[in-house]
């Protein structure tokens, strides 16, 4: 075999392992389908590990309730995940053990999720202070 033969044929056969290992990061990567039901407006999300520390979910802008929807990236890499949301009027809510694997899709309705406790909102504010 000829030199540039055999280099035509490593890289052949390095094309392949190459793309399972790009393949295995993108399937980290968890897209949501957010449809907002509830009477208020979506102006920002987070999202965490079961009982872990909360990373914002870009919306890129608020998300109109009334049946408006959305796809976002989440930041967090685990399957189960608390997701909490903030809507126009102040109140926060928590979806908590979310499976984003097992599930794309969330659909947000009036008194659906559970309303975050003062201690929980109170972590979270410290969280986003860097306190």
């Amino acid at each position: 075999m000829r030199p540039l033969s055999i280099r035509f044929a490593l890289v052949a056969a390095l094309l392949p392992a190459a793309a399972i290992a790009h393949a295995e990061d993108v399937s980290r990567v968890h897209y949501l389908d957010i449809v907002n039901r509830a009477h208020e407006r979506l102006v920002a999300m987070s999202a965490a590990p079961v009982g872990g520390e909360p990373v914002a979910v870009a919306l890129g802008e608020d998300l109109q309730g009334g049946g408006n929807a959305a796809t976002v990236r989440l930041p967090v890499q685990a399957c189960v995940q608390d997701l909490k949301l903030a809507f126009g009027n102040g109140q926060q809510v928590l979806y908590p053990s979310v499976d984003v694997c097992a599930h794309r899709g969330l659909t947000i309705l009036p008194g659906h999720a559970r309303r975050m406790t003062a201690e929980e909102l109170q972590k979270q504010q410290r969280v986003a202070r860097g306190d």
